[in-house]
């Protein structure tokens, strides 16, 4: 499966070509603070790794891949 990639400050955010799935692993913890994606008609609906995505991996694929994301994906202080 090939994936493009980008990199934030801290994680490694990958989403396939097809555009269905990803992941992201922190660049320190790996997969320890990493997780899987799952993408339908360009929105994320939903993961698992972490008991909520990292507000860097949320921002990234929101600003820098167009993913819509749904504010539930949000902690409460966004």
């Amino acid at each position: 499966m090939s994936m493009k990639m980008t990199e934030t400050k801290n994680f490694d955010v990958g989403i396939s070509v097809e555009g269905d799935r990803g992941y992201f692993e922190h660049h320190e913890y790996g997969e320890e603070v990493g997780g899987g994606l799952w993408f339908e008609d360009g929105e994320i609906i939903d993961y698992d790794g972490t008991f909520e995505l990292p507000m860097e991996v949320l921002i990234e694929l929101r600003d820098n891949r167009g993913v819509k994301i749904d504010k539930l994906f949000y902690p409460e202080v966004v």
